[in-house]
This record gives C-alpha cells, structure tokens and sequence, in this order.
C-alpha cells in the first residue's frame, strides 16, 4: 500500500510539480489515497488520509 500511495505522490510530483498549492489537485489525489485505503478496512482511513496529504506536502513542498 505504501508503494502505491507513494507512486500516486511521485506521479503528481512528475506531471504538476506545484501540485500542493493547488486544491482540485490535492481534492483528486485524496480520493485516489481513499480507494487505496479502503482495501485496509481501516475505521478511520479519513484520518490516515489526512495524515498522508499532510506528509506528502512536507516531502515534497521542501524539495521546492
């Protein structure tokens, strides 16, 4: 699962590298996490989801 969600990131990295300024990019990578999440049958894959994003902008905001 880590892979996948970490290719999805990549790929958005790859295509739009300002990809966490831009909310209709961010909206659409977090219903892409959600499916991938929904495989867990996690309670709360809102919070993990969350958490991911907040991860994933750090990452990768400080590459810029």
């Amino acid at each position: 699962m880590a892979v996948e969600v970490g290719d999805l990131y990549a790929g958005a990295q790859a295509s739009q590298p300002s990809w966490f300024f831009m909310d209709g990019y961010k909206k659409e990578l977090r219903r892409e996490v959600r499916k991938l999440l929904r495989l867990l049958e996690l309670d709360d894959a809102n919070a993990v989801r969350d958490e991911i994003e907040d991860y994933a902008v750090h990452a990768y905001a400080e590459a810029h």
